[in-house]
């Protein structure tokens, strides 16, 4: 154990500098402002009906499906500590978790998987959770990314390559399978295709074997059972909201590579920096840092060494590796050979910060820079002195940010506190008028406290191709006119065929006890598809069983 003390300790410090700079000057990120007033309709629904599915909000966008949403949040960690504690700490405890275990897990992942000495995983663990990306988007309000530091044990899980018996894979897939829970109910979805990204670029070291094979059908099955439902909800809600939004390519005059090291080593990271790049300073400091310890670019000089001294080269893996580089450097830009093809393909034709790859793809850096310095300096006191080095290029990375509260937090907490003070109480009210709050500083929160619906709420779902929705009146939501009422019915945008209507159709005036059922938060009775309660169950069951068969493993 003492052998691992000077490297926690590092971590330990490096977690005190990151929180006292996500709490200075008591402004939080401008995004808490969609994801916060979530999780208070979150807890608005539990106070109604418990644990019971959180289908639709009646507070926001005229009617909308919650569910079905890709940033819904209603069965994670962090819903569940906001029924009782206050908001930012609720957030703070889950990143604070979060990080823990992504230490863990990047440090078990370096040790076994790139077979690094135990101080240089360490080493490699403390890099990639002082990854600027992390801070960065914390900041800004990018509370789904908080799981993003989990990918390095699902990375462990999958590539870890000691021979499997079926007790070992059915454990390893169970807990794949948990951790894909606790990210997709985060509102991870975006986390998983980084993780998917990190995976591309690790698998050409992994072991090519029938275990590898298994383990990935194993975790996959997981996944897929202890997820159906949610996964099954978004797909139908995204049927109709696909968000076909261009990249955000970079500039023709700027250069990638200027763009890639300026992110990676240049400090300070403050606004403007970019703009040296031709990169247009338009507040987004946040997509486009993502600082990286200076241990990394001197851990690839080593590997430039090393590679010079080797008498043979893996054509095949020189190949791979040169590829892989080619099409996450054209990623990043947002267009080149390898990435036009693939704009118009799910997931890629809804993604639109081009310049996230970059997170990936650095770990991959990181990876290869570490095992090299590794493997030419091999003295405990060095990796103490890389440790040392990274924490001092963090703090002169980001202190001049953490102390200019403006870039990226633009919402003054405490003033959140005075006003869930002011309205105590507000979760008792059920829906009863449509306002219109566009414009208005901290808009979505107004709904919950007034006891109405934003119909024109920001939500990134509306980014894109939408249904036509005819507008709604501001006043009472009982209001009606060609024999509708003055809100959209929910499950029009999800399960359009089973209740006999269009997206974007408002609530029958003869259905008006599904209305008053909505507004007052009971259940409703719309149709749901019977695939959608068969995945439903499928995914209960199927985690009661691993939570039940892991506890007497345990106990061996």
């Amino acid at each position: 154990m003492r052998k691992h003390l000077p490297y926690i300790g590092f971590f330990v410090a490096f977690l005190g500098v990151f929180f006292w700079g996500l709490n200075y000057g008591n402004l939080i990120g401008h995004d808490y402002n969609y994801f916060f007033p979530k999780l208070l309709d979150g807890n608005w629904h539990f106070l109604r009906q418990g644990l019971a599915p959180f289908l639709y909000t009646p507070h926001y966008c005229g009617g909308f499906p919650e569910f079905g949403n890709p940033q819904s949040m209603y069965y994670s960690l962090l819903q569940l500590l906001s029924l009782k504690l206050d908001l930012w700490l609720a957030a703070q405890l889950v990143i604070g978790i979060a990080m823990l275990i992504g230490y863990w897990g990047w440090y078990l992942f370096g040790r076994d998987v790139l077979k690094m000495k135990v101080n240089w995983a360490h080493v490699f663990a403390l890099i990639v959770s002082a990854h600027g990306f992390h801070l960065m988007h914390m900041m800004a309000g990018h509370i789904i990314y908080h799981t993003m530091p989990l990918i390095g044990l699902m990375l462990w899980l999958l590539l870890e390559p000691t021979r499997d018996t079926k007790k070992s894979l059915i454990v390893k897939s169970t807990a794949f399978g948990f951790i894909t829970v606790n990210i997709i109910h985060s509102g991870g979805f975006m986390v998983g295709v980084f993780g998917g990204a990190m995976l591309l670029l690790f698998l050409p070291i992994a072991n090519r074997s029938r275990t590898l094979l298994f383990r990935i059908a194993g975790c996959t099955t997981a996944t897929l059972l202890m997820n159906g439902g949610k996964l099954f909800a978004v797909f139908s809600v995204m049927r109709f909201f696909p968000r076909n939004l261009p990249f955000t390519q970079l500039p023709e005059s700027s250069s990638t590579i200027g763009y890639i090291m300026t992110a990676l080593w240049s400090f300070p990271q403050s606004e403007g920096l970019f703009e040296h790049y031709g990169i247009p300073d338009w507040g987004a400091l946040h997509e486009y840092s993502m600082y990286l310890s200076p241990v990394v670019l001197i851990g690839l000089l080593c590997g430039i060494f090393l590679l010079g001294k080797r008498r043979k080269i893996n054509i095949p893996v020189a190949i791979i590796a040169l590829l892989l580089t080619v099409f996450f450097v054209q990623l990043i830009q947002g267009h080149g050979i390898l990435v036009d093809p693939l704009k118009g393909l799910p997931i890629f034709k809804s993604l639109r910060m081009n310049t996230r790859f970059l997170y990936p793809f650095s770990i991959a850096l990181s990876a290869v820079g570490i095992w090299s310095l590794g493997q030419v300096a091999r003295s405990r006191l060095i990796s103490i002195g890389a440790c040392a080095l990274t924490l001092l290029a963090f703090l002169f990375a980001y202190v001049p940010t953490l102390l200019d509260v403006s870039p990226p937090r633009s919402l003054d907490y405490s003033e959140v506190q005075h006003h869930l003070i002011k309205n105590d109480g507000f979760l008792k009210l059920d829906v009863n008028s449509v306002i219109d709050m566009r414009g208005e500083g901290q808009a979505e929160f107004v709904p919950l406290f007034a006891g109405a619906n934003h119909a024109y709420c920001e939500e990134p779902l509306l980014w894109g191709d939408t249904p036509e929705m005819e507008p709604l009146e501001e006043g009472d939501v009982y209001l009606g006119w060609n024999e509708r009422l003055n809100l959209y019915n929910p499950a029009c945008f999800i399960y359009p065929e089973a209740n006999n209507c269009e997206p974007g159709d408002r609530i029958l005036v003869s259905d008006k006890e599904n209305f008053t059922r909505f507004v007052t938060g009971e259940k409703t009775l719309w149709k749901v598809p019977v695939m959608q309660r068969v995945l439903n169950w499928i995914s209960i069951l199927t985690l009661l069983a691993a939570a039940a068969i892991a506890v007497p493993w345990k106990r061996r």
